[in-house]
């Protein structure tokens, strides 16, 4: 245990680089809440992006409340305004009211660090994944963090009633985005307009999913004119093979799979050679708790992407 947390806190130089295409967020601690699955003891966050959630209280209903999209550079704190340069942010959801001058901060990302959400451990041959996902709030807009390589775009404006329906929501929403998953599956990169075998789940696609649940509340919000923008991480590979996890010889390939790209006591030199070998060999990815193969990979095999998509249609009824 104390190798493998030593390992994680040592990744550096050049390693950091390339997994700045694996880290679009930082890690985070939760909003509480009995409904979300336990992490499993072997896990541990190295990292915390937000320090605690919180509840919002409601507000009067007649307030003005300006909402905007917030993107920062990845690993700011490290390397300040760089990863910007890549189109690599961080994004959250912003509010501003403007009868209270109270500000708000909603933001999704991977509790124990996005590594440890896209690369399981395994420990006795059994494979232990610290990939939850949470929303987390803060009663407050760091300014600096977002405008310094980043920007602040202004999305809508809501009531005081519609704020207040959004955080009601919020929490089954913390209990139904439990998991962060990095990759978008596609056969290949035509700028979006294919459909991904699998999507993601990661501060980005959470952000959109905000945006769709109060426009599905009655908010305005013109994408046409503003056009957002946001990060896709992307495996290119043909369609991906569901696996039987019950068959024990399927179960050992995931397990002998993972257990060579464990990084624990690796140089910097190794940890990048296993990251180059993960993005460009045949693989095991997890989505929505299911295994699947992704053979053949298509070249290029991976890509990062900058572009703006639909709304989706976020219910709010969860």
């Amino acid at each position: 245990m104390l190798q493998k947390r030593e390992s994680t806190r040592a990744l550096s130089g050049a390693l950091v680089m390339l997994g700045a295409l694996l880290m679009v967020a930082l890690g985070m601690p939760h909003l509480v809440s009995a409904a979300r699955p336990t992490p499993h003891p072997y896990c541990e966050a190295d990292t915390h992006f937000c320090i605690g959630g919180t509840y919002f209280k409601h507000v009067n209903p007649d307030d003005v409340i300006d909402v905007s999209y917030g993107e920062a550079p990845v690993f700011k704190a490290k390397f300040g305004p760089l990863l910007a340069i890549f189109k690599l942010f961080h994004t959250g959801v912003l509010f501003q009211n403007r009868n209270t001058g109270s500000n708000y901060t909603v933001e999704f990302s991977a509790v124990f660090g996005v590594p440890n959400a896209t690369i399981p451990w395994i420990v006795d041959d059994d494979i232990v994944w610290c990939d939850e996902g949470a929303i987390c709030t803060k009663p407050f807009i760091d300014y600096d963090y977002w405008r310094v390589g980043g920007q602040i775009t202004h999305m809508t404006t809501i009531s005081g009633a519609q704020f207040n329906q959004f955080i009601d929501w919020l929490t089954p929403a913390n209990e139904t985005l439990t998991t962060y998953e990095l990759w978008n599956i596609f056969e290949h990169w035509d700028g979006g307009k294919t459909p991904a075998h699998l999507r993601a789940q990661t501060c980005a696609e959470s952000v959109w999913t905000f945006l769709g649940a109060l426009r599905n509340m009655g908010a305005s919000i013109d994408m046409e004119r503003i056009k957002p923008k946001h990060s896709f991480i992307n495996l290119y590979s043909s369609k991906p093979q569901l696996v039987d996890t019950l068959d024990p010889e399927n179960r050992a390939k995931i397990v002998a799979f993972y257990e060579g790209l464990q990084w624990a006591g690796k140089t910097d030199a190794e940890k990048i050679e296993l990251f180059i070998k993960f993005l460009s060999s045949d693989k095991y990815v997890l989505s929505d708790q299911k295994y699947y193969l992704l053979s053949p990979m298509n070249f290029p095999y991976f890509g990062s992407h900058y572009i703006t998509e639909p709304l989706p249609d976020t219910p709010i009824d969860l």
